[in-house]
């Protein structure tokens, strides 16, 4: 099965139209500050070990984690201002994590 749709990162829009077209997108390509935390907007994710864990200061609708390919490969709907998401099982790699809170949206990359 072959995916379709549109995936968003960080205001940036990957868009499939067509099967004819050829798009890539290398690791390289995502630039990592090597910051441990990532503070926005009274949202706090930081990884720790095995586990993302997130701090807001309104409650948090939602977060995913998405692999290099776009996978949803974690997600939680705590309704709270914490979360800890088990990233254990994730092979080690590049992430992007995407938090949302009635006051704003963040994501950011994180290497496992």
């Amino acid at each position: 099965m072959e995916w379709t749709g549109v995936v968003d990162f960080d205001e940036k829009q990957f868009n499939k139209y067509d099967d004819t077209a050829t798009r890539t997108a290398k690791l390289d390509d995502i630039k990592l500050s090597g910051v441990e935390a990532v503070e926005a907007e009274g949202l706090t994710v930081v990884v720790d070990g095995n586990v993302l864990n997130v701090n807001a200061t309104s409650d948090i609708e939602s977060v995913l984690v998405y692999a290099a390919n776009g996978t949803v490969v974690a997600n939680a709907a705590p309704a709270a201002e914490t979360a800890a998401i088990a990233v254990d099982a994730l092979a080690n790699g590049v992430y992007v994590a995407t938090v949302k809170t009635a006051d704003a949206v963040k994501t950011v990359k994180f290497v496992k």
